[in-house]
């Protein structure tokens, strides 16, 4: 119960930060998913999995103009009532059923309510529960010759044995097909030929009440991260925000009346088709409810719809390597705490083994000092940026040209780094970032390297936000008003945040402005050499399970603009034809290589190239 609690406590503090980000009309706040972790939640809630489709397809040549400002299917007959997926990732298949069942509709004038459980248990090509993606399940409804009734086949949250009977079949495909990612062209088609299959970035719906959902940050939901398939059934405008009507899969007690609304004005829906004969038939399914989403923004309907898909690695030895990592970390559990994490230490297992299928780099994923934490733990402990997108202001780096004559440039060789640090369960990596940039510029400056306050900045910047994260290029409009920084052994650092101390008697250092570098990983490299170590950010979400090598993730993996951590780059090199950014962090020695990872270079992995910043000092 204490650990629920503590649960509860921090998505309170999850859905105010959603509240803030908010531009639309929706509210975020207590539901019926508010004692889950996020990663519980996107475990048995949400299911897609990324597969690149084989086929977009335009459904229709013709004039695109949306006559109506508003369209709702469930006005007209074509889509069935709310239904539970339960705790199984059968997203995909609901949302394949729902389409096909408003397509039957539209074919026949009768709107049944066909087998989930079918697609479940006999779709050979999908993964049940685990998760599944529509294009596929078309093709195997189409196999399989047509689908029974729920009342036949019905509903069991689990996948078992197939059992269908063909002489109760009641419908059928043909075909399908992806229509292009432009919502008025998917408006038309959805009012055209009916309720359509689609997919977004779900996370934010674990605290979604009602209105119109359109965040203003990316990290506030992602739109390269798609995990949940929903049904999207009408569109409309509301205070002159317009909005996609979604049915999802959760049940009558989520959202809107088993509704929500997505506000926004950029491309949100790739949808999947099926044709039924001279029909086509879309097809979208997560969890059967219904919100409206602005046409602005969507989460991340942007793409296509699929459910996660479990790889699953040998485990058989999982509980000998908890027992090992518990000792060598010194982590001590008991009772149901302990089997709790060994819950958590066996699903971190199978992330760490994604991740190294992914890798194209000769990065090393494995048990690591995190391996015992959720990702919304790990993210809300270790990492700390507050992204707000790119400055207002982006200057480039200084007029003099240099010339890269080396493959490989490290200032530690040169006496400009610090030592590893470790921040602690504290987000302060946005101030670890700053203070080793601004160490690294006052040596530069006096020949000096000086161990610098974070603590200071933690406790002082009243615009970041301490230990609940911050933003390296406004620390530095902070630490110009403060005055300066102290020295670490005059305020030390203490991994929490307290009443501002700062003694201005005792500051020894002063920057007076800050620069933002374009996203040019070339030019970076002739900035980090001539200017010192630059505070970067990037998505360290991975970096959860990283042992050794150099990071080089697809973006599927690795979401650029997802950007959550603010660390330091110190060098670059080449290996064996790779090239690479030397980087510190600030997770003490035992993370990575001696406290360092190293990322590919000149491919914006991970988002490293997006928010790379210095001070300066006259």
């Amino acid at each position: 119960d204490e650990y629920r609690f503590g649960i509860f406590k921090d998505n309170l503090v999850r859905a105010k930060q959603l509240q803030d980000a908010e531009q639309g009309t929706a509210e975020y706040g207590v539901t019926q998913f508010s004692d889950l972790t996020s990663e519980e939640f996107a475990n048995k809630y949400l299911g897609v999995q990324l597969d690149e489709p084989a086929t977009e397809e335009e459904v229709d040549s013709e004039d695109v103009t949306v006559a109506d400002d508003s369209f709702d299917w469930r006005q007209h007959g074509a889509v069935g009532p709310v239904r539970n997926q339960g705790r199984c990732g059968s997203c995909w298949a609901f949302s394949t059923v729902g389409n096909i069942e408003g397509q039957w509709f539209l074919k026949s004038g009768e709107l049944l309510q066909l087998s989930v459980q079918q697609v479940l248990d006999c779709d050979h090509v999908d993964h049940g529960c685990n998760g599944g993606y529509p294009p596929q399940v078309y093709d195997q409804v189409n196999k399989m010759g047509g689908l029974e009734l729920d009342a036949d086949y019905s509903y069991k949250a689990f996948a078992g044995g197939c059992h269908m009977d063909r002489s109760k079949f009641r419908a059928y495909v043909n075909s399908s097909a992806i229509l292009l990612r432009n919502e008025q062209f998917q408006a038309y088609q959805l009012k055209k030929i009916g309720p359509l299959a689609s997919t977004l970035n779900a996370r934010t719906l674990q605290f979604y009440q009602k209105g119109i959902m359109h965040p203003t940050r990316i990290n506030a939901c992602n739109p390269g991260e798609l995990n949940h398939a929903v049904l999207t059934v009408g569109y409309g405008t509301e205070q002159g925000i317009p909005y996609w009507i979604v049915k999802n899969s959760w049940s009558k007690g989520f959202g809107e009346q088993f509704t929500f609304e997505f506000g926004g004005t950029s491309n949100i829906l790739m949808t999947f088709v099926a044709c039924l004969q001279n029909k086509w038939i879309e097809v979208f399914g997560s969890r059967y409810l219904i919100m409206r989403i602005s046409t602005c923004y969507l989460f991340a309907l942007e793409l296509w719809c699929l459910c996660a898909r479990t790889i699953i690695p040998e485990t058989e030895n999982a509980r000998q390597l908890y027992e090992e990592f518990k000792q060598k970390y010194k982590k001590t559990y008991v009772n149901d705490d302990d089997e709790y994490r060994f819950g958590v230490f066996k699903d971190n297992l199978l992330r760490a083994h994604q991740l190294q299928i992914m890798e194209k780099g000769t990065a090393e994923y494995g048990v690591t000092q995190f391996s015992d934490l959720t990702s919304q733990e790990f993210e809300t402990h270790y990492l700390g940026l507050k992204y707000e997108g790119m400055p207002d202001t982006e200057e480039s780096s200084p007029r003099k040209h240099v010339v890269m004559d080396e493959d490989s440039f490290d200032w530690r060789d040169h006496g400009a780094v610090g030592p590893v640090l470790n921040q602690g369960s504290c987000g302060s990596c946005w101030a670890f970032s700053t203070i080793g940039n601004i160490e690294g510029q006052w040596f530069l400056k006096t020949g000096d390297l000086l161990r610098l306050s974070e603590q200071q900045l933690i406790d002082c910047d009243s615009v970041d936000e301490g230990c609940y994260g911050g933003y390296p290029t406004k620390a530095y409009g902070a630490i110009i008003e403060m005055g300066g920084l102290e020295l670490n052994s005059d305020y030390p650092y203490k991994a929490f945040a307290e009443k501002c101390q700062m003694d201005r008697q005792k500051l020894r250092v002063y920057i007076n402005d800050s620069v933002v570098f374009p996203r040019s990983e070339s030019l970076q490299a002739e900035v980090l050499k001539l200017m010192g170590p630059l505070s970067s950010a990037l998505n360290a979400n991975s970096l959860q399970f990283y042992k050794s090598g150099i990071v080089h993730l697809p973006v599927t993996s690795c979401v650029p603009q997802a950007l959550n951590h603010a660390v330091l780059t110190v060098g670059y090199g080449t290996e064996n034809g790779l090239p690479y950014w030397t980087v510190k962090n600030s997770w003490g020695t035992a993370f990575g290589e001696d406290g360092y990872f190293r990322i590919h270079r000149g491919s914006g992995t991970c988002g490293i190239d997006r928010l790379v910043s210095t001070a300066a000092i006259r």
